[in-house]
């Protein structure tokens, strides 16, 4: 058993000792009311930590916040054992101890909670020994960030809807169901740049994707996989609804104006390609590359336009 049974002396020398961690540490009973807390010295913000001593952790934190507690609680009641917990929580989850006022704000706390046992106490008690991991956390979320979305246009980079249609294509296989294959090419990009520069170019592309995000639905996803390119994966959707998807959004597109920072209003168009999974798919690219296939067929055809791939249209 992890836990740790001390006479009161000793106890009174763990209290020095923690009183000197940067970490906030509470002393409780068993059964959630505070006996102590030390505050340590790495800390974002400021509880009331003298008003929280002799309350009940309900009479301190939200509903919520108190489910958590209680559910740690009783496995280290029942197993009697030192219990970890990565948990996060709000302001408002504790706006009756803390300073700050942005309700929504989190913060990440890496926790081990010890059982003790006084020799002079038939009480149990817990150390509920917290490290605050925010910093932490937001870095590697501002890592996955990086490493998911594009930065130009924020809809998915080139590896994540890849990553995505090989998902999509696992469906496939095992459901035997469907989905849309969408390429999208910008019309006219090259010209764009050369006339009005590459900052505008970005503009182009930040306006075109954000429509595209915008006007797809739930569960659909979309990414750019290279210069003015993106492709959209309507999961679950027959070929014909696809068409129907894919042409609205071209027309949203056509309708659009681009207002470029020269103040120029910059009309863009998209020439789009649809394809999807067949039987005879040896790799989800096969539907891909087909759909490429078609996009470059609607360029050479007059560009804003939509067309169907050979294989699925019949021509």
């Amino acid at each position: 058993m992890n836990r740790c049974s001390m006479p009161f002396d000793e106890l009174e020398q763990l209290k020095e000792m923690i009183k000197h961690s940067p970490d906030q540490v509470f002393f409780a009973t068993i059964s959630g009311v505070i006996v102590d807390v030390f505050p340590g010295t790495d800390r974002t913000y400021h509880l009331d930590y003298q008003a929280m001593i002799g309350k009940h952790y309900q009479e301190l934190y939200s509903p919520a916040f108190s489910e958590k507690i209680a559910a740690t609680l009783e496995k280290v009641r029942q197993a009697n054992s030192i219990q970890k917990l990565t948990y996060s929580i709000t302001v408002a989850d504790m706006q009756t101890i803390c300073d700050l006022e942005h309700q929504d704000e989190v913060f990440w706390y890496e926790a081990r909670i010890i059982p003790i046992v006084l020799s002079h106490s038939d009480e149990q008690y817990i150390l509920w020994w917290t490290r605050d991991i925010t910093k932490h956390v937001l870095m590697e979320k501002q890592i996955q960030h990086v490493m998911t979305y594009d930065e130009l246009t924020e809809v998915y980079n080139r590896r994540t809807i890849l990553s995505h249609l090989h998902t999509t294509y696992t469906t496939f296989l095992s459901k035997h169901g469907n989905a849309g294959i969408v390429m999208i090419d910008i019309d006219n990009f090259k010209q764009c740049n050369d006339s009005y520069g590459h900052l505008s170019g970005d503009q182009v592309l930040h306006h075109v994707a954000k429509l595209l995000a915008n006007n797809i639905r739930e569960g659909d996803v979309i990414g750019r996989v290279g210069g003015e390119e993106f492709v959209i994966i309507f999961p679950e959707t027959s070929i014909a609804k696809a068409q129907i998807l894919t042409e609205r959004l071209r027309q949203l597109i056509m309708q659009s104006v681009c207002h470029l920072e020269s103040c120029l209003e910059y009309k863009v168009t998209v020439s789009m390609g649809i394809s999807a999974f067949l039987s005879t798919d040896n790799h989800e690219n096969d539907a891909l590359n087909r759909a490429d296939a078609a996009m470059y067929q609607a360029k050479s055809h007059g560009k804003n336009q939509v067309t169907l791939c050979r294989q699925l249209s019949g021509n």
